[in-house]
């Protein structure tokens, strides 16, 4: 839908380790899920954020790569040498607006995954918060 069409594209910037990354996204979804389809931009920024799919995952469709870079989680999805897609996912995120999309828009399989990596941007636990009560 958006490939090609550079004057839709922003640039989004994910802090990791002190340093401001560039993130390429076509467009913003809700507040906090951000999504690329170009296919230049998911692959300058696989390159940028070293993200690697999984050689076992081969015979699987799409290929899914879920990674958390800085504070935020993204997702590549591979669905063939010519389509892959990205969703960057912030800590802003409110997951009920994801869970209120249009199946059209995001189906039910990838809102799971979304919420997967929403739950990666926030807080690490430490070994003490499982012994709280």
């Amino acid at each position: 839908m958006f490939a090609g069409n550079n004057k839709s594209m922003k640039t989004e910037e994910i802090l990791i380790e002190g340093n401001v990354i560039p993130f390429l996204v076509t467009r913003e979804l809700v507040k906090g899920l951000l999504y690329t389809d170009d296919m230049d931009a998911v692959l300058e920024n696989i390159q940028v954020l070293g993200i690697e799919f999984d050689e076992s995952q081969l015979k699987k469709t799409p290929l899914s790569n879920v990674s958390k870079r800085g504070n935020s989680a993204i997702i590549t999805l591979k669905f063939d040498s010519k389509k892959q897609v990205q969703y960057l996912i912030t800590k802003a995120l409110n997951l009920t607006k994801v869970e209120q999309l249009s199946e059209q828009i995001i189906p039910k399989p990838f809102k799971q995954l979304i919420t997967q990596a929403y739950n990666m941007t926030q807080e690490s636990k430490t070994l003490g918060d499982f012994f709280k009560t």
